[in-house]
């Protein structure tokens, strides 16, 4: 196959809208079989490593988490939203972006000692240094990604996903008893985000060429400005991680990201693989200011109902959650899961404002937007900490995200055919809903059963989705909203 089809967007154009909606079907579903092979790794490893091991890994997490969005996820970005690409531009886009990301991830090598003092860890030296060699490697392959997205094949790219995730844990338990403590987490890293990058080197038939033209001036002022506001809102987003291992060191750290990982999965497992297609669809429709409004309320819905809808269920049941996933010895992290539980109610609403800058090609404004945000959260953060120690520090972001929650709206609609009604609309109804079923299940609680904690999970779990779902419908119009979704499902059966 040569390279030239990987350019083309017409036939992506036809039948967008159903394009779009078996796309993002496809990346939920392909994240859910993820996550089953995920839940089943976690509650493996959670049982043979340590808080502390798990706690090396976090400290690395929050720079790895900042080099690999500059370096290969805002790249990939860059990519999708462009209108019109050709391969040179490709090219030149691709060996721009080399020197900048040689540099990014030497930088994170030559982290590891600060990181080691800063967290008093000297464990964390080597594991920043596999760290960036893993990333550098992905990068070399993000517009491979990216032209597979673009082009709305996420069946394609979810296969080659779960392949390696499931290579990755199975290779990481067996380390992990084979006695590699921490080290096992690194290798389940190493093999998922290499494998991958193997994969789209391989599927995809483009080559970058030193014949390549110029790089296309709106991608690149894209990129810089995506990546100036992923920096400055990084310090703010791992700024919780840092602060919890200064105070606590390698135990609590790995309380803590536990916590936070599994609080807000729900809502990363439906963020992360749908804002790729929410990219790629709202981009081409974003001078239609109809159907644009229109894209982003279908849009956000479903990521608010699923994310907000556990998070309700696991403040309610925070410590029967983490011991039947991870374990007894997690359960400290209890505290931790309640609040970061609250705080993924602001959260939601400032990330999924992050579709709407990518998409209209603003990252400028949302450079500047993160200028006012990162402060307060940093301000928070330090003060909660500095005052109530590890749990100030939850109890900090959970305030700031809802205090920004509204402004951040009102900043990522600015100039745009969209209302605060758009921008929070698809959120009121499931907060309500997760709000109402958490309280009930808490004064239901002294009557539900006690049972052998997998089943009391399940049953306790059957019976908040019971209550969440008359929450649902008990706001005026709630069972139209209800209908509009199951139609949405059943129309997925229908091929474009």
């Amino acid at each position: 196959m040569t390279a030239e089809p990987w350019f083309r967007d017409d036939r992506t154009k036809e039948g967008l809208a159903a394009r779009s909606v078996r796309s993002g079907a496809t990346a939920v579903g392909s994240r859910a079989a993820q996550l089953i092979v995920q839940l089943g790794a976690a509650m493996v490893l959670a049982r043979i490593l340590t808080p502390s091991d798990f706690g090396v890994q976090a400290m690395v997490l929050p720079v790895a988490f900042l080099i690999n969005g500059i370096a290969n996820q805002s790249l990939q970005s860059a990519v999708m939203q462009q209108d019109a690409l050709d391969q040179s531009q490709a090219s030149a886009l691709f060996f721009a972006a080399l020197p900048i990301n040689a540099g990014l991830t030497a930088a994170m090598a030559l982290m590891g000692p600060v990181l080691a003092w800063l967290y008093q860890e000297p464990r964390v030296v080597l594991v920043s240094v596999v760290w960036a060699v893993v990333i550098f490697v992905v990068t070399l392959t993000s517009i491979h990604e990216a032209l597979l997205k673009r082009q709305l094949r996420f069946e394609t790219v979810a296969r080659a996903q779960l392949a390696t995730h499931a290579l990755s844990f199975v290779v990481a338990i067996v380390a992990a008893l084979g006695g590699a403590r921490y080290w096992a987490l690194m290798i389940q890293v190493a093999v998922m985000e290499l494998g991958r990058a193997a994969l789209m080197w391989t599927l995809v038939s483009w080559r970058p060429s030193r014949h390549g033209g110029r790089p296309v001036a709106a991608a690149r002022s894209y990129w810089l400005g995506l990546i100036g506001a992923r920096t400055i809102s990084w310090i703010g987003d791992q700024s919780d991680r840092v602060m919890v291992g200064m105070l606590g060191g390698a135990s609590v750290a790995g309380l803590y990201d536990s916590a936070k990982r599994w609080a807000w999965f729900p809502f990363f497992e439906l963020f992360i693989p749908l804002t790729d297609v929410a990219v790629a669809t709202l981009s081409r429709v974003r001078h239609d200011a109809a159907r644009f409004r229109a894209y982003v309320r279908q849009a956000m819905l479903p990521v608010a109902s699923v994310s907000l809808g556990v998070a309700g269920f696991m403040f309610a049941e925070a410590r029967l959650v983490l011991h039947v996933i991870l374990g007894p010895q997690w359960l400290g992290g209890a505290v931790y899961v309640r609040w970061l539980c609250v705080a993924i109610v602001g959260a939601t609403l400032i990330r999924l404002m992050q579709w709407v800058y990518l998409a209209t090609g603003r990252t400028m404004r949302q450079l500047r937007w993160s200028l006012v945000t990162t402060p307060v959260i940093l301000l928070t953060v330090v003060l909660g900490g500095m005052r109530f120690g590890s749990v100030g520090v939850a109890a900090g972001l959970a305030l700031a995200t809802c205090v920004l929650a509204i402004p951040s709206v009102l900043n990522a609609i600015h100039d745009t055919p969209l209302t605060l009604a758009d921008g929070i609309g698809p959120l009121a109804r499931p907060l309500f809903a997760a709000a109402f079923g958490a309280a009930s299940l808490l004064v239901l609680d002294q009557w539900l059963p006690a049972l052998v904690p997998v089943l009391e999970l399940g049953v306790r779990f059957l019976v908040f989705s019971t209550l969440y779902l008359i929450g649902w419908v008990l706001l005026p119009g709630g069972r139209a909203a209800l209908g509009g979704q199951i139609d949405r499902l059943r129309r997925l059966a229908v091929k474009p």
